[in-house]
C-alpha cells in the first residue's frame, strides 16, 4: 500500500512515497517490516503548478468577454466559458456533448442551409489552420440570430495530432449597426431618406455601364416641385419639410424595385429607371405627377402641390452620366416653361 507523506526539513518541504511490505517466516510469522520511499517533491511540485494552471486558465475563460469554446474531433462541444453561453442563450450544461453545427451554426445569414462540410469551424481541425470569419451569424436557442466575428483554431494533442479546435466569438451587433448607420448617412439624405447626389451618380454611372456591356437601355427622370419657394415663404420651412418627405413617398410607392430615387438638393429630385423604355418611363412620369399634385389632400395648410418631370433615355440621348443628366435638365426646363405638372421627354 502507498502512502504519500512531506516531511519538514531546513530546505524547505520535501515530499516522499512510501510502501510498506510485511514478510512472513516459513511459519507464516510476521518476522520484519520492509519500507521503501522515493522522493516525489518534484512530482508533487508539477502537480501543484498543473493545478495553479488550469485555476488560471477557468478564471481566464469565466473573466472573458468573447464568447469562447472547444470542441472535439467530431464537432460536440467539450467547454463553453460563460460569456458563450450567455450571448448563445443557453445554460453551459445544455452545450457540452451536443454538436455545436446542429445547434448554433446550422444557417446562414438570409436562413439558408449552412453545410457542415462548408464550415470554417469544422475546416481548422481537418487541414490545422486558423479560420476568421466576420460576416457570418450564430443562433440562439430561442431561434434568433446576431452577427459575430470568430476565430477557429485548431487543437493538438501532445503528440500534434488534431484534436479539435477552440471558438473565439464576439457578438458585432452593434457594430453593425453603427456600420449601417454610417452607411446610411453617407449615400442618403438625411431629411428624406432617398438616396443622396453622390450615391445617385454613382448608381447612374453603374446602370450605364451595364447598359454598354449587355445591351440594355433605360430611363433618367428629372422631378421639380412647382411653386415650391411659395410654400415655404407662406408656412414656413417645417411645412416645406412635410411636403418633401411627402414627395419621396410618392416616389417610393411609384416606382419598381428596380429604380433608384433621389433627392439632389433643395426640391429637385431624380429617377433611374434601369431596363425601361420611352413609354414606360413617361408612363411612370405622368404616375408621380399626379401622385404629388394630389398630396394637398394629405398635408394641412398646402393649398397646391405640382411637379414638373424631364425624361431622357440611354442610351439613345447619351451613354454619358454628365451628358445624359444634361439632356434630362433641359427636357424639365421645358416641361416647366408649360403648364405646370407637365412631362418632357427630350427631344435631342
Amino acid at each position: 500500500q502507498a502512502l504519500v507523506y512531506d516531511l519538514e526539513v531546513a530546505a524547505g518541504r520535501v515530499w516522499f512515497e512510501g510502501r510498506t511490505a510485511l514478510l512472513r517466516d516459513e511459519a507464516g510469522k510476521h518476522t520484519r517490516v520492509v519500507w521503501a520511499t522515493r522522493d516525489v517533491t518534484e512530482q508533487k511540485r508539477l502537480e501543484a503548478e498543473m493545478f495553479q494552471i488550469r485555476h488560471q486558465q477557468e478564471q481566464i475563460l469565466n473573466a472573458a468577454g468573447e464568447g469562447i469554446y472547444g470542441l472535439d474531433a467530431r464537432g460536440r462541444t467539450t467547454f463553453v466559458n460563460p460569456a458563450g453561453a450567455r450571448m448563445l442563450g443557453y445554460a453551459a450544461e445544455e452545450l457540452i456533448g451536443k454538436p455545436q453545427h446542429e445547434l448554433i451554426h446550422y444557417a446562414r445569414p438570409d436562413g439558408t442551409p449552412y453545410p457542415k462540410a462548408e464550415c470554417p469551424i469544422y475546416a481548422a481541425f481537418h487541414d490545422g489552420k486558423t479560420h476568421q470569419v466576420d460576416d457570418e451569424v450564430f443562433w440562439r436557442k430561442d431561434g434568433t440570430s446576431f452577427p459575430v466575428q470568430y476565430t477557429s483554431a485548431p487543437m493538438r494533442d501532445e503528440r500534434g495530432a488534431l484534436v479539435g479546435a477552440v471558438v473565439v466569438f464576439e457578438d458585432i451587433t452593434k457594430q453593425k449597426r453603427a456600420e449601417d448607420e454610417l452607411y446610411r448617412l453617407a449615400n442618403h439624405d438625411a431629411l428624406t431618406g432617398l438616396v443622396n447626389r453622390r450615391r445617385f451618380a454613382e448608381a447612374l454611372e453603374q446602370a450605364l455601364a451595364d447598359g454598354r456591356r449587355y445591351g440594355l437601355g433605360g430611363a433618367l427622370l428629372m422631378v421639380d416641385l412647382d411653386g415650391f419657394k411659395a410654400v415655404n415663404d407662406t408656412h414656413g420651412h417645417k411645412v416645406g419639410d412635410d411636403v418633401l418627405r411627402a414627395v419621396a413617398e410618392v416616389l417610393r410607392q411609384g416606382l419598381r424595385e428596380s429604380d433608384t430615387a433621389a433627392r439632389l438638393g433643395g426640391d429637385e429630385f431624380a429617377v433611374l429607371m434601369p431596363h425601361t423604355d420611352v413609354a414606360g418611363a413617361l408612363e411612370v412620369a405622368h404616375r408621380l405627377v399626379a401622385g404629388i399634385g394630389a398630396l394637398p389632400d394629405a398635408l394641412p395648410r398646402v393649398e397646391a402641390v405640382a411637379a414638373s418631370v424631364g425624361v431622357a433615355r440611354y442610351p439613345e440621348h447619351s451613354d454619358d452620366p454628365d451628358k445624359l443628366m444634361v439632356c434630362a435638365d433641359q427636357a424639365l426646363y421645358q416641361a416647366k416653361r408649360s403648364d405646370a405638372g407637365h412631362v418632357v421627354a427630350y427631344a435631342g
